[in-house]
This record gives C-alpha cells, sequence and structure tokens, in this order.
C-alpha cells in the first residue's frame, strides 16, 4: 500500500504563546489545575499545572 508520511513541525513561537495563553486561563480560572495544548491528532504541544 501507499505510506504517507506528513511530519509539519509546528513553529517554537507558536507554542510558547500557546503555552503562555494556557498559563493565563489557568491563573484566571479557580478550580482548573491542569491545562494541556494538543495538535489535532493529539500531541502534546504545551502543558501547564499547578502545583498543589
Amino acid at each position: 500500500m501507499f505510506k504517507v508520511e506528513h511530519s509539519q513541525k509546528i513553529p517554537q513561537y507558536l507554542i510558547d504563546e500557546g503555552e503562555n495563553q494556557i498559563r493565563d486561563l489557568l491563573d484566571s480560572v479557580n478550580g482548573v489545575r491542569f491545562v494541556m495544548l494538543c495538535s489535532s491528532d493529539g500531541f502534546e504541544l504545551a502543558l501547564v499545572s499547578k502545583k498543589t
């Protein structure tokens, strides 16, 4: 069969901005302790959690 390789690299500046955005979200919403930013295929791009 056909093998399809699809490897798109997400620019680091977008991942960094995403992490900043989810950090702001985590700081502004009570009760949220963990936020993960994922690609549409489920791979982790950024992760922020509160220390308990």
